[in-house]
């Protein structure tokens, strides 16, 4: 709490039918006494009371106004740093009853007649939740009271919804998040691995209620948002997972060596491919009579890396791997020519004569 002692409201000299009384430090006199009537001060930054209403001055925290004028022989604090109110002793017949006003408070004005207390907060108008003033002769204490800090609390999660994309191909859908809490609110996104965050946790993006994930990286990753004030911290939920693929690429390429073998005699060597990408990874070995492939492509073998060329149909073939995920495909370069060789024949015998 901060406090602020104020002295300067001190009653004002009396005020006469022709004359307000004088104010105090940084506040205005009373005006004058017109038909018994003695007007309060003006707070500071606030207005005089007029002689000719039965009215105190006003303050200036919320305006809170003098008191007016009653019948009784008191004077009535005015509203917090205003002045008093005016007053007569008579409520019939002859106004010439001695008019007097209180004194203001925190930098309040003079009375405006004989001069009192000072103005009271709870006399006032306005009253502010946030300050609280204590009536005292000539002088207002003010308090001002600390707002309680509220610690900040995710209201909305991001979602947790699985998304899967291509390496640098389409976007992600923007996570988003909202929070309350005592401003000002920062907001620091983080990936991990691991939904529980126990591990591999990254701060990334800005300092924004929403993040949109990457898809420049290959790799699995969770998302949350991190909300802190001068309060504390809060974390959002994980969000749902997030994955970037990568098309495949073919890093080892089939054998261009030229092979020949006799039909259904030898076999012919394995022929291999090397492949990076994204799994699943599928295989589809192809054969064709032109190493370019632009024509007689036909699909041999099965769902792997390794192919080995049969010796039981005769020609010349190239052979090919072509590898294929959710990303994309990638084809091996062509084998060299493999070649199986028809067995020589006897078509007919020739008898001597």
């Amino acid at each position: 709490n901060a406090s602020k002692d104020a002295s300067t409201g001190t009653a004002g000299v009396g005020g006469s039918t022709s004359t307000g009384g004088s104010g105090g430090t940084n506040g205005s006199g009373g005006g004058a006494r017109t038909n018994g009537y003695a007007a309060g001060g003006a707070g500071f930054s606030g207005n005089g009371g007029n002689g000719t209403r039965p009215a105190g001055g006003t303050s200036f925290v919320n305006g809170g106004a003098g008191g007016g004028a009653v019948c009784q022989t008191v004077t009535v604090p005015g509203g917090f740093g205003g002045g008093g109110a005016a007053h007569h002793q008579q409520c019939s017949g002859s106004n010439s009853g001695p008019g007097a006003a209180g004194g203001g408070g925190y930098s309040g004005g003079g009375g405006g007649g004989a001069g009192g207390g000072g103005g009271s907060f709870n006399s006032g108008a306005n009253q502010s939740n946030t300050l609280r003033g204590v009536q005292g002769h000539g002088q207002v204490t003010i308090e001002l009271l600390e707002l309680a800090c509220l610690t900040p609390e995710v209201t909305s999660q991001p979602s947790t919804s699985v998304e899967t994309n291509c390496l640098n191909s389409a976007s992600f859908t923007a996570l988003s998040i909202t929070a309350t809490g005592t401003e000002p609110l920062t907001y620091q996104w983080q990936s991990s691995p691991v939904a529980n965050f126990s591990s591999g946790a990254n701060n990334v993006g800005t300092n924004n209620a929403s993040f949109t994930p990457p898809n420049n990286a290959v790799g699995t990753l969770y998302y949350r948002c991190v909300v802190t004030n001068d309060c504390g911290t809060a974390n959002s939920n994980s969000s749902g997972l997030h994955t970037v693929n990568e098309s495949p690429s073919i890093t080892s390429h089939p054998s261009t060596t030229s092979v020949s073998v006799c039909f259904e005699e030898s076999n012919f060597g394995a022929l291999n491919v090397s492949a990076s990408g994204s799994e699943p990874l599928s295989y589809q070995w192809e054969r064709s009579t032109v190493s370019n492939f632009s024509s007689g492509v036909t699909n041999v073998g099965s769902n792997s890396s390794s192919f080995t060329p049969p010796n039981n149909e005769a020609g010349i073939y190239y052979y090919r791997c072509v590898v294929t995920n959710s990303c994309g495909e990638a084809s091996s370069n062509a084998s060299g020519a493999v070649s199986v060789d028809q067995n020589p024949t006897i078509q007919s015998i020739i008898s001597p004569n």
